[in-house]
């Protein structure tokens, strides 16, 4: 009977489909959620190249974020 406590850990299995995806977007949606929140920026520079026309692309976003929020 002690074994019922194994349900809590079966539903990690289903989790874990959560954990894998998400832990490779985090970091970048981390970084780009701070300079533009819910902006497709990311997206592009992700498929262009992502750094290089990353950084250009957030300075032309920051402003853009700036004047939205501001």
């Amino acid at each position: 009977r002690k074994r019922r406590r194994a349900p809590r850990t079966q539903p990690q299995p289903e989790p874990q489909g959560y954990p894998e995806p998400v832990a490779e977007p985090q970091p970048e949606d981390i970084d780009v959620a701070e300079l533009q929140p819910g902006t497709p920026a990311h997206e592009a520079a992700e498929e262009e190249g992502g750094e290089e026309l990353g950084e250009a692309d957030f300075q032309e976003e920051e402003d853009a974020v700036e004047e939205a929020v501001g």
